[in-house]
């Protein structure tokens, strides 16, 4: 390497793309992220996410000890698995490619995270080099470096580029050969209410108290209460009601390839024309969501991990391994990505390896790791709403 800092460019600010920001700051390299949206919060992205031992195990070996036991204290309590059809009555459900986490009744030692509240937490320290609105128009490598050009704004160069920039990645496609994830003919209906307007919806206490799955003819709800401790180590949201209402597109009353419902109030109705016939409470559940909080998603997957020559120019996460949600592997996998990346380029700095062996690696580790969880994606969505393997 040169006397100067290994310089590391990152597209893209979500969780993926902030811990491999943070691994890279303490090894002493220079970061730059760019993200192409305005805000952090200027689009929905989710609210629940679970990061299971492995994502923790990343967090733990980029952000260090301590900020991730301040992150891991903005977590929401942990609660046991209760199965049931769309009637409420108890289902012996058991999804082995959700681990054993899904153990009727068994508590999980997975974190419950809420999205924004994580992605918040790990910009701290990032804020210099975070800047938003940042969308790139092309891309030119020479070999020993790459030179970055957005739409608006000065070009940037840097050492190494890294793709974090999720499933829609401007890079992966046009630079790193990366097929575009594919339909998988399945939606994902998801929304959020405060505890207390559940509360005086008069939804039944035990849907408060634990995480519950309705299975339901290629359809699968996910309740899951998000209660913070007030006294953790950081801010936490208020507590709310999570759901997510994943299956076959035709069960959400559309063909395929028709244009996906816009609106809360459309979603409002498409939620009461499928639960016509289900429990009240479920009822209750959709209607009192209110409508600003609900979004409705295409679930995509990618087939197979792109090969690419190796260069200056890498990707983590969705960018090249896009996942249905149904098993929470995504986020967990981009942490991975991110630990993996982190660890080849300490070598660069101690000099015993190139940049580019260190990639070579870490591309090959990656699609060894990612590849495994993509096939257990699959089965998690065959398990969970019957999505063909």
């Amino acid at each position: 390497m040169s006397d100067h800092p290994l310089h590391v460019a990152i597209l893209g600010a979500g969780l993926g793309g902030l811990c491999l920001a943070q691994g890279l700051q303490a090894l002493g390299c220079r970061v730059s992220v760019f993200e192409r949206d305005a805000a952090l919060d200027s689009r929905p992205q989710g609210y629940r996410i679970r990061i299971n031992q492995s994502g923790q195990a990343a967090l733990a070996a980029c952000l260090g000890t301590a900020a991730t036991a301040a992150l891991a204290s903005a977590r929401a309590s942990t609660t046991p698995l209760r199965s049931f059809d769309a009637g409420l009555q108890a289902l012996d459900k058991h999804l082995p490619a959700w681990s054993d986490r899904l153990v009727q009744g068994r508590v999980d030692h997975d974190w419950k995270m809420d999205r924004q509240a994580m992605r918040r937490a790990m910009l701290q320290g990032l804020e210099s080099c975070v800047q938003f609105g940042m969308q790139l128009a092309s891309v030119q490598s020479d070999g020993a470096s790459v030179t970055l050009n957005f739409a608006h704004g000065p070009s940037q160069r840097c050492d190494l580029l890294v793709g974090a920039d999720g499933v829609n990645s401007w890079l992966a496609s046009h630079y790193l050969a990366s097929a575009p994830a594919q339909d998988t003919g399945a939606l994902c209906l998801y929304g959020r209410l405060s505890l207390a307007q559940a509360q005086q919806a008069g939804l039944a206490a035990p849907l408060l108290q634990a995480t519950h799955a309705i299975f339901e003819r290629q359809l699968a709800l996910i309740i899951d209460p998000m209660q913070f401790d007030a006294t953790g180590l950081m801010p936490s949201p208020e507590n709310y009601l999570y759901w997510a209402l994943i299956g076959q597109r035709h069960r959400f009353g559309l063909a395929p390839g028709a244009p996906l419902p816009q609106g809360g109030a459309t979603l409002s109705l498409c939620c009461a024309a499928i639960a016509a016939d289900w429990a009240p409470e479920l009822r209750a559940l959709f209607a009192a969501t209110p409508v600003q909080s609900q979004a409705l998603m295409t679930v995509r997957q990618t087939a197979r991990i792109a090969s690419w020559p190796t260069g200056r120019i890498t990707a983590l996460g969705d960018a090249v391994h896009a996942m249905s949600p149904a098993s929470g592997l995504g986020c967990n996998t981009a942490l991975r990505d991110a630990q993996l990346l982190c660890q080849q380029l300490q070598q660069v700095l101690a000099g015993q390896c190139s940049l580019e062996t260190a990639i070579q690696h870490y591309e090959s580790a990656m699609r060894v790791h990612a590849g495994a969880a993509l096939q257990s994606s699959l089965e998690g969505s065959t398990a969970l709403y019957a999505m063909p393997a």
